[in-house]
């Protein structure tokens, strides 16, 4: 009786909407694999910065930070021994990390030195020329222990969150600027580590120090040194603070770490050369301001902490 049966059916067919409904079926594993994904970048979406930091690699970092630097490629400055006297300071600190980092000098106005990812290093025209040789190594330092542990990329996703950050690397077109927000544990730590970098490589800490105090006197005053850099890290009295105690527990001796033409040469990094003054009568050009937090003539980038 069933070969009948099947016979039977055989014959008759089957119905139009069984046919187009009995494929979809099929389709079932596949949908399960797409609520997974939903479900996956929903929860991603939502999990703590420090924890999706690691998802991206290293030519997403990179890309995202491109578009600042092709922004920026006018205003590098590149007078001879400038990009190695600062090198000679990043090996005296960590010889490892300090031979892969990217520096990025700019003659924009301001004093600031923050990274990015992809392990670039961006320093304003003030960190060369308005601070002491002897206080630069601490901003280094400090800028080598956020890229030892990822924290640029971190401090995007934490600002911008995890699909926006996925969804700037994907788009394609270089962004000219970068927003980042660093935590207070992320700058306390690397202030820690910055110091026992210097420890470790007999820098002496007292330059460092006194650069911290005349920042945050100048804050109190409202005054201008240092403002970029305060913007860019916050409280800045508890690391004048941080680092005046860890400068009277200091025993090392104040020598200098570059020698007087690597100072000159840190000092002059960003000097384009004599310029001839416009002929008498010669319209000069308008100044151009650019917004907060864009490349060229303002900031190579945003951070907040």
């Amino acid at each position: 009786m069933s070969g009948a049966d099947q016979d039977l059916l055989a014959h008759i067919g089957r119905r139009p909407l069984y046919r187009i409904l009995h494929p979809l079926r099929r389709l079932e594993a596949f949908k399960i694999v797409a609520g997974l994904l939903v479900i996956s970048v929903t929860v991603a979406q939502h999990m703590p910065a420090e924890w999706m930091g690691g998802l991206v690699p290293a030519w997403a970092e990179q890309r995202l930070v491109d578009g600042v630097v092709a922004q920026d490629a006018p205003a590098r400055c590149s007078h001879p021994g400038g990009e190695r006297a600062v090198r000679t300071l990043l090996l005296r600190l960590d010889p490892q990390l300090g031979k892969k980092v990217d520096i990025v000098a700019l003659r924009n106005g301001g004093f600031a030195v923050t990274s990015t990812p992809g392990q670039h290093i961006f320093m304003l025209r003030g960190a060369m020329s308005e601070i002491a040789s002897g206080a630069l190594p601490a901003l280094l330092a400090h800028e080598l222990s956020h890229i030892r542990h990822g924290d640029p990329t971190v401090a995007i996703i934490r600002e911008n969150g995890f699909l926006k950050t996925w969804a700037t690397i994907l788009d394609g077109n270089e962004r000219p600027t970068l927003q980042m927000r660093f935590s207070g544990l992320e700058e306390r730590r690397a202030d820690l580590e910055a110091m026992q970098m210097m420890r470790n490589a007999g820098v002496p800490l007292k330059p460092a120090s006194e650069m911290f105090e005349q920042m945050r006197i100048s804050k109190e005053q409202g005054g201008f040194f240092g403002y970029d850099q305060r913007d860019f890290h916050f409280g800045i009295d508890a690391r004048a603070q941080r680092w005046a105690a860890a400068a009277r527990s200091d025993p090392t001796e104040s020598r200098p770490i570059l020698t007087p033409n690597e100072e000159d040469a840190l000092y002059n990094f960003c000097w384009t050369g004599p310029i001839a003054p416009l002929p008498r009568g010669a319209r000069p050009a308008p100044e151009k301001t650019a917004p907060l937090g864009v490349g060229g003539a303002g900031r190579p980038m945003t951070r907040r902490d």
